[in-house]
């Protein structure tokens, strides 16, 4: 398995545009094949999570890469990824569940 920022950030980037840039200028054929790419990589995850509340067992750095873009999926409206995907879902919650985590979100309350 490869490192997050080499297969899940560049899909993961040309998604979240469509949250910063008007619809008229959106590109929605490749923000599809992002959302496509990012499920792909999250069917990836998803057995290597089975069983383990963390990527490598414990909670470790390979978690760390996943976190700035995973838990924030349902923020850039890409939830619908997650429901046939228990193991990675169930993860995401236990990152989100980090205060770490929980205060750097860009959605947290002050």
């Amino acid at each position: 398995m490869q490192a997050a920022g080499d297969y899940f950030t560049p899909p993961f980037k040309r998604w979240v545009l469509r949250l910063f840039t008007p619809q008229a200028e959106w590109n929605v054929a490749d923000q599809e094949r992002a959302a496509e790419e990012m499920a792909a990589h999250l069917d990836v995850l998803e057995p290597q999570l089975a069983g383990r509340e963390y990527l490598a067992g414990s909670f470790s750095l390979a978690d760390v890469c996943y976190a700035p873009f995973v838990c924030e999926l349902t923020s850039a409206g890409l939830d619908r990824l997650l429901p046939s995907r228990p193991a990675t879902r169930a993860w995401i919650e236990r990152l989100r569940a980090r205060p770490a985590i929980r205060t750097t979100s860009p959605w947290a309350n002050p």
